[in-house]
């Protein structure tokens, strides 16, 4: 999933964070052409007598790409406010339900980590946190979360950095799906790393698929990444303790996108101070899984790229299906600042097929602008999201180009300019969603602070329809994965439900089920009544399996639809048929084998029960105690009353046998007979045994039980 994020201009400085948008100057004023509906101009007649003429304005408004989708919160724009301060949206993550985290800061004070989310309407998602809105501090100074990744179980990533007294330090929080934080991740769910001596700040962050936690920044001068092991704890396979800090030109180095390319390198981006112009230019490097350089991309694993003729700053990057790697910003143009996008082959070299020499520079208005973000399409087409100022304002900035980097005209011309308050508004991170709107988080000035913003567009462009699946858990698996139902008792059964989703832009139809495999029998499907499912529709598929008998069981579940890629999608389905003993020697002792402190003579108490007879009778082998039973005389009779487990009937043999002298040989059945008392429909059956009194001076009864 991608994340979004950016990080300060060099010229602020790096230990004093100032809100995010820069001071506005006057600039020439510029007209835009709006799209106007079409007129319909019509003539009435109306009576015998008299004439009215009515000019009748009758047109039917289709969204067009580039245009605010009305659905979400009621104009395409969705305000909160979370502090009475400043509140700055700086990332963006798209759950796989369509709610959108956006992450960033609030000035409470201090600063501190902030996360909203919202759901597919534009309202804030009241599940979260109780209103939508979480505020964290991470220590009792300032702290800004600059990243956010979400974990395939739901979980939400921020990452960024926050004071520690003296310096900033790399942080990053985890919290559970309801916004709570979780206590398991680092120290309370937060982890703080200092790298070097001086200011340690992240920018932004990704997460692998094994679960590693990927984040970038710049520590003393350097581009920095710092690798987490899932419980937050630093990789020590990765560099240096976890930490790889890399230097580019001598001077200031700054990284702030991540990317993981499918084969598990990463690749980073920012900008580096040029030792002998003083000037700012595009940075990319690209680092093995251990952290190291790599030396296939451009020779020694860095670049550095010069856009315009002084300054240029990379905020934002994407990776493209063919591993091109494209990296945006702002260029300088002598006067003021353009958008600047630049894109790369997969060795580090300019791709030439991409304006002529791999990049590009554009103006949108007649002043500064920059891109905050980028995204691509699934058509190909590439996505500019920042700022511009138009006049004497600040306003979010969008810009959708070919994949050869041409404008796209039919996107209002290329460029879509929104102004969402009377002043200041930025847009800095980006989301495409399954059915390619695309939601923009960006940051609008209130005239006492900002707050977030996000924003939803009309982008022309549907995405086939896409199957996903997911666990109970909420994760999400892949076409192919295995699932195991672990250890089930022959004579019972366990199930699991497969949530299906609709993650494309049209219905995903003709789903259907089935089972084959070695052992297609022991699973059974319970499908939906639904076969169709609109974008973000969900039903559930219910997978039992009921072990005829012990051992193995492997089948695999097709579901099947008009997914273009994934018809149809496979799921691998294992567990292990075990019998009741193995069961309860599993609960117990942790091993199903008839061996060790398990084994069936064994008396771990001891009280003369061994584990066997324990199991028999449904008693604890780890608790000192007789069996339940009991032997009293009836006429010319002895009843023998005792428990016996229901589940153990069938794999064990009972008997009750008498004995006059408890000689060996002198144990008998005969004249016996049992009951099952009322009463048996729970774990355990009462048994009533009816035995001959005899005549002697004493008569002993035993209970014997058998492994077949």
């Amino acid at each position: 999933m991608r994340r979004r994020n950016l990080w300060s201009d060099p010229e602020r400085h790096p230990s004093c964070p100032v809100p995010r948008s820069p001071p506005l100057e006057p600039e020439p004023a510029l007209t835009l052409a709006s799209r106007i509906p079409p007129v319909q101009i019509s003539l009435v007649l109306r009576g015998s007598n008299f004439l009215t003429a009515l000019l009748i304005w009758a047109s039917t408004i289709r969204a067009a790409p580039g245009d605010l989708d009305a659905t979400y919160d009621g104009d395409g724009i969705a305000i909160t406010s979370l502090t009475p301060g400043s509140d700055q949206v700086l990332a963006v993550a798209l759950q796989h339900d369509g709610k959108l985290v956006c992450a960033g800061y609030a000035t409470v004070p201090p600063d501190q980590f902030a996360v909203a989310r919202f759901n597919l309407d534009g309202s804030l998602d009241t599940t979260f946190s109780g209103d939508g809105k979480v505020i964290t501090s991470v220590t009792s100074s300032n702290s800004y979360g600059e990243g956010v990744v979400i974990q395939p179980d739901g979980k939400i990533i921020v990452g960024g950095y926050a004071h520690t007294g003296t310096t900033y330090d790399f942080a990053v929080v985890r919290y559970h799906a309801d916004g709570n934080l979780d206590t398991t991740f680092g120290n309370g769910g937060k982890v703080i790393t200092p790298i070097g001596s001086g200011h340690d700040q992240c920018y932004g962050l990704a997460l692998q698929p094994d679960g590693k936690i990927v984040l970038v920044g710049s520590a003393m001068g350097d581009a920095a990444v710092v690798r987490y092991l899932p419980d937050g704890s630093l990789d020590e396979s990765f560099g240096s303790g976890g930490t790889v800090r890399t230097d580019f030109d001598g001077g200031a180095d700054f990284a702030g996108q991540v990317v993981l390319q499918p084969d598990g390198r990463i690749v980073v981006a920012g900008y580096s101070r040029i030792s002998t112009t003083n000037d700012y230019d595009f940075m990319v490097a690209r680092l093995n899984a251990d952290g190291s350089l790599d030396s296939s991309f451009s020779g020694d694993g860095k670049v550095i790229t010069p856009v315009g003729p002084t300054n240029d700053f990379a905020w934002a990057m994407a990776l493209q299906p063919d591993g091109k790697i494209l990296v945006a910003g702002k260029a300088s143009n002598g006067s003021d600042d353009d958008f600047a996008v630049v894109r790369y082959l997969t060795n580090g070299v300019l791709d030439a097929a991409f304006e002529g020499d791999g990049r590009l520079t554009f103006p949108v208005g007649a002043g500064n602008e920059w891109v905050r973000d980028i995204a691509v399409q699934g058509d190909g087409k590439i996505l500019l999201a920042g700022a511009s100022i138009i006049g004497s304002t600040l306003d979010v900035a969008l810009a959708r180009r070919n994949a050869n980097g041409s404008p796209d005209a039919s996107f209002y011309g290329g460029v879509v300019i929104t102004p969402i308050g009377s002043s200041s508004d930025s847009g800095y991170a980006m989301e495409i969603q399954c059915d390619g709107k695309i939601v923009l988080g960006a940051l609008t000035w209130t005239g006492s602070g900002y707050d977030f913003a996000a924003l939803r567009y009309e982008s022309g462009w549907l995405p086939p329809p896409n199957i996903s699946v997911e666990l109970p858990s909420g994760e999400e698996i892949t076409s192919g994965t295995g699932v195991n139902f672990g250890c089930v008792t022959v004579g019972t059964n366990a199930a699991w439900t497969f949530t299906a989703r609709n993650s494309g832009g049209t219905n995903l139809a003709d789903l259907a089920a089935s089972v084959d495999g070695p052992h297609a029998s022991d699973f059974t499907v319970v499908a939906p009544s639904t076969t169709s499912l609109a974008p973000y529709a969900t039903n559930a598929w219910v997978v039992t399996l009921a072990p005829g008998t012990p051992g193995d069981r492997n089948a695999t579940l097709h579901i099947g639809s008009n997914d273009p890629d994934e018809d149809p999608f496979d799921i691998a389905l294992n567990g292990t048929g075990i019998t009741a003993l193995e069961a309860w020697r599993l609960r117990h002792f942790g091993c199903m084998t008839n061996q060790g402190v398990g084994a069936d003579g064994h008396d771990y108490e001891p009280d003369g029960v061994p584990n066997l007879m324990e199991f028999a009778t449904d008693g604890n082998p780890r608790q000192y105690g007789p069996i339940p039973a009991s032997l009293a005389p009836s006429g010319e009779s002895l009843l023998f009353v005792y428990t016996r487990n229901q589940a153990a009937i069938g794999e064990l043999s009972f008997i009750v046998e008498w004995s006059d002298t408890l000689l060996p040989d002198d144990w008998h059945t005969d004249g016996v007979s049992e009951i099952n008392l009322p009463g048996d429909e729970g774990p355990t059956q009462r048994v009533q045994v009816t035995l001959p009194r005899g005549t002697g001076s004493a008569r002993f009864v035993r209970l014997r039980v058998t492994r077949p």
